[in-house]
């Protein structure tokens, strides 16, 4: 009985950590190194305000503030990134769901659509 007692104490710290852990790391770290390699896939500037990571209710990025273009072409509120919980494992990684809340296109943005979307 002892050894159940010392796993399910162990289980417990251990999603506390998980859950906990998100508050102590920061993404914004990551932000100029998605910027570039964003900006040299479209041939863009593109800005983000800020990325934060949440293990709950499933674990997701939300990454905010986005803008692309010289003149903001496009802008994008908020996005939330949902990857596949089992395919953080595997060489290929695959999202599971992205949620877009406040998307802004002028009509720049939506001439440069068929560029952006072309692969090189």
């Amino acid at each position: 009985m002892k050894w159940l007692k010392r796993i399910l104490i162990a289980l417990a710290l251990l999603l506390g950590l998980a859950l906990a852990l998100p508050f102590f790391i920061s993404l914004d770290d990551y932000i100029p190194q998605l910027e570039k390699a964003v900006s040299a896939r479209l041939n863009e500037p593109v800005s983000i305000a800020r990325i934060r990571f949440a293990a709950l209710p499933v674990p997701h990025v939300t990454i905010e503030g986005i803008t692309v273009g010289k003149s903001a072409d496009v802008k994008l509120g908020l996005v939330t990134v949902t990857p596949d919980m089992y395919s953080l494992w595997q060489p290929v990684r695959v999202i599971k769901r992205i949620e877009i809340d406040t998307l802004t296109l002028t009509r720049e943005a939506i001439n440069k659509i068929p560029v952006w979307l072309n692969p090189d």
